[in-house]
């Protein structure tokens, strides 16, 4: 129904994600299984379900966005790295597959971004600012990093201002280095607040907006 009025789809970027920092022994079966569908299994059928109309045409870009956290030792974020780890290895994999057939896959990893999304989310929460280390993207340079990825043709981006791209080659060779650095830079810290901050706020009363929003939603 979609490709009628706006024709075929000529490129797919996945970008929904599921974040929730909790120290593992913690989390819910059912949580660690929502979050994967959503992370990684639903891009995974997204792109199956696009895939033959692509080939068949011979064009057409597959946009996975990933994190840094599937690249790295991520404490606290076990569910999300594993799911972000496996879809960087779906989309390099895929990619290799695509070789010569007129489409292509790119993956994304961004570090901590900045105004919008999950992490300004955790800002909010716990009035922590980032680790100097790690520092800070734009949404809008995630953007302009997906449209290099398909005008470049280019295998995987990392978007961060930090050193990344260096400590995770040295990572290769040592792997409990990305561990190490993220303790030492606060970065463990930051995921740490925010399970602290999120317990004081569920052992709070609700506020009486919250307990107006609750009778409209469940009242009769």
């Amino acid at each position: 129904m979609i490709r009628r009025p706006l024709g075929p789809v000529d490129i797919l970027v996945n970008n929904a994600a599921l974040e929730a920092n909790s120290a593992f022994a913690d989390f819910a079966p059912e949580r660690i299984e929502e979050l994967v569908r959503v992370d990684l299994i639903a891009p995974m059928l997204l792109t199956r379900a696009l895939l033959p109309r692509l080939l068949a045409r011979g064009s057409g870009h597959i946009v996975n966005i990933a994190s840094i956290a599937g690249k790295s030792a991520t404490a606290y974020n076990v569910s999300y790295a594993a799911a972000k780890a496996g879809l960087i290895s779906f989309s390099l994999s895929l990619r290799a597959e695509l070789h010569k057939t007129g489409v292509s896959a790119s993956v994304i990893c961004p570090g901590f971004i900045s105004d919008a999304g999950m992490y300004a989310a955790k800002v909010a929460l716990t009035g922590r600012p980032t680790p100097k280390l790690a520092g800070e993207s734009s949404p809008a340079r995630v953007a302009a990093s997906v449209v290099k990825a398909v005008v470049h043709d280019r295998a995987e981006l990392i978007v961060s201002p930090g050193p990344f791209r260096s400590l995770l080659a040295i990572n290769q060779f040592f792997p409990d280095f990305m561990g190490f650095m993220a303790r030492v830079s606060g970065v463990t810290d930051v995921f740490e607040a925010v399970i602290a901050a999120e317990k004081r706020a569920a052992s709070l009363p609700p506020s009486p907006s919250q307990e107006t929003q609750a009778g409209r939603v469940h009242g009769p």
